[in-house]
């Protein structure tokens, strides 16, 4: 099992900077990148799947290279907690 570390950095302030880059990368991407359509104008953002979509990657990495947490641990899994079932796999009660 997986024990979360609240200080993976040593300072408090680099881990919640560490913490909030996920969030920022998705802000980045709605609100500020730069990019250009089909016609050559310039916007600001992207659309919000493809900046969520880096937001996730962010958070893999994050969660991976700064908190230490194993691939396998990443996986999202049903549990009877959450109401959830995998295939095969019965809920107890």
């Amino acid at each position: 099992m997986y024990q979360q570390i609240y200080d993976p950095l040593g300072n408090a302030f680099l881990s919640t900077i560490a913490a909030a880059l996920p969030i920022l990368t998705l802000l980045y991407f709605i609100a500020l990148h730069r990019n250009r359509d089909a016609q050559g104008n310039l916007h600001l953002g992207v659309s919000a799947p493809y900046a969520a979509f880096f937001g996730v990657i962010a958070a893999f990495l994050v969660c991976c290279l700064v908190f230490r947490m194993r691939v396998a641990s990443t996986r999202v899994r049903g549990s009877p907690e959450c109401g959830t079932k995998r295939s095969g796999v019965s809920s107890v009660g």
